[in-house]
């Protein structure tokens, strides 16, 4: 009976709107903590905790079902120098990019991690995709705002579509209202371009 029921509940109802999100950044930056913290966040009220995350060897795959009523499949991919070439097989799959920044790490580790994302705004793979910034391990608000500002300005070569900031603090305990501010901008703008895309 219960089969019956759940069966007919499902036909009545919609679907969920399912967005896949890619969250890619350089080695070290705080890819999976972050992953895990949006598990947290949407799938435990935040009421569980964010440990110690070992880092990402090639793939981590969640699922999420986000506060705004979406289904979030979350990938996080593996940094390392290695890997960063295989990024490009998940963009024509992705509704939503997230790119983290370790705020923390030297001159030379930004410059780096800026012209991976530099190379990555302009892939045509990803053209009108939608691009959240994360500026993670940032002790001061003003080092996320010089950030914020350098790494938002658009490129004319740029092809992702709406871009946008959220700096995490260094307390991870703080993260919530910043995690749920960050999905319902990324759901707000899947949602716009794939009612541009129907």
């Amino acid at each position: 009976m219960y089969s019956l029921f759940s069966g007919l509940f499902e036909r009545i109802l919609p679907e969920p709107d399912e967005f896949k999100i890619l969250i890619v950044g350089t080695e070290g930056s705080g890819k999976s903590t972050v992953l895990e913290a949006m598990k947290n966040e949407l799938n435990h009220n935040g009421k569980g905790r964010v440990s110690q995350v070992q880092p990402t060897a090639g793939l981590n795959l969640s699922r999420c079902r986000d506060v705004f009523g979406s289904n979030l499949v979350l990938w996080d991919l593996g940094g390392r120098p290695s890997l960063i070439p295989m990024w490009s097989k998940y963009f024509r799959e992705a509704d939503a990019l997230i790119y983290v920044i370790d705020c923390s790490s030297s001159i030379e580790e930004q410059a780096h991690s800026r012209a991976v994302f530099q190379d990555l705004v302009t892939q045509e793979s990803l053209t009108g995709t939608p691009c959240m910034l994360i500026g993670n391990k940032c002790g001061d608000v003003s080092i996320a705002t010089t950030v914020a500002a350098e790494w938002i300005y658009p490129t004319p070569a740029q092809t992702v579509g709406p871009m946008s900031f959220v700096h995490l603090p260094l307390d991870t305990t703080r993260w919530g209202r910043h995690i749920r501010n960050m999905c319902k901008w990324l759901v707000t703008h899947c949602s716009l371009v794939k009612q541009l895309n129907c």
